[in-house]
């Protein structure tokens, strides 16, 4: 068996929270479809004829140093390429892996560069996004022009 690189484990890290989310979709009565070519978003997410674009961000908790709590931060731009774009996508799915839990943001929401979640913290902003797959099916004309 081999070492696996960083750029590998990330790339496995990120087809888990891809997987683990098109699940959850599938068992709210999504269909979901994953494109084969680049592009600005990981998923496609269809519901009685409406779809939504989604950028699935995964993250494993990690302790800093000198801290005792766990925490996960989740990237909210490209790799090697910047930021995204407005027409990009229309949703971020920012997925716990150890705790599985999903968090469901619209991409107009102004976010930090590294949105963070503390599971053991009460009154995360964070939580208020939490599971909220409801938001994608009220996504507002933008969504459905894309389908």
């Amino acid at each position: 068996m081999s070492i696996k690189s960083k750029k590998e484990n990330d790339l496995a890290t990120g087809h888990v929270g891809e997987l683990l989310s098109a699940a959850e979709l599938m068992r709210r009565g999504w269909i979901v479809s994953f494109p084969f070519a680049p592009c600005p978003f990981d998923a496609l997410a269809t519901k009685g004829g409406h779809s939504v674009r989604l950028q699935v961000k995964s993250g494993e908790p990690y302790i800093e140093k000198g801290r005792s709590s766990t925490r996960y931060r989740f990237k909210t731009h490209r790799n090697n390429s910047g930021p995204y774009a407005d027409n990009d996508f229309d949703f971020w799915i920012f997925v716990a892996l150890e705790h599985h839990v999903f968090f469901v943001i619209p991409f107009a929401e102004i976010l930090p560069i590294f949105p963070q979640w503390r599971p053991a913290k009460r009154g995360d902003p964070m939580d208020a996004w939490r599971n909220r797959f409801e938001l994608l099916e009220k996504c507002d004309e933008k969504c459905d022009a894309i389908a």
